[in-house]
């Protein structure tokens, strides 16, 4: 299991982007932030809001020169079709983690359902993982919080609790 403060194993799987479906590799993303997020299945409610929020916020994150990366251990196919029954494209890649390994390196695996948790994660440009929160299945995370805290890492120096950009650092 990946720790804060500890690089990132690199990865491979198959992703929907837009209307193509890609190999891509976590390296591919080297020298970039890049917030990786995990969800526990398609076509359910909370996932469908995280999933509609983070597209919502994607151009904060471009913004913050960070690359999204969507992950479920839902099959492409699966992807293709709660995008095609109206969740819609995704302007970032939406991987199908179906070996599982991608969740259960990062802790992200729920045991019991084989699902993987509500976790997001953020690495630096040199692969670190440098924030990590995971939540029970049933609970929706805060897209503006991964914002935040993103923001705050970015400042590189000490930020005051409930610090948003724009005020002073400690």
């Amino acid at each position: 299991m990946a720790t804060v403060g500890t690089r990132v194993a690199d990865f491979a799987s198959r992703a929907l982007i837009g209307e193509s479906v890609k190999n891509i590799k976590l390296s591919d993303y080297s020298g970039r932030w890049v917030v990786l997020y995990f969800y526990p299945k398609d076509d359910t409610a909370v996932c469908e809001s995280e999933n509609m929020e983070f597209r919502e916020q994607a151009p904060e994150f471009e913004k913050l020169g960070t690359q999204l990366l969507a992950v479920s251990v839902d099959s492409i196919e699966s992807h293709q079709q709660w995008r095609d029954k109206g969740l819609g494209a995704l302007p970032f890649p939406w991987i199908a983690d179906e070996s599982k390994d991608i969740a259960a390196q990062l802790g992200a695996l729920h045991h019991d359902t084989g699902l993987a948790l509500r976790a997001t994660f953020i690495l630096d440009p040199d692969g670190m993982l440098r924030f990590a929160y995971i939540a029970d299945l049933p609970t929706g995370r805060s897209v503006a919080e991964v914002l935040r805290s993103l923001a705050a890492l970015q400042s590189g120096k000490p930020t005051a609790c409930n610090w948003q950009p724009g005020e002073p650092t400690l």
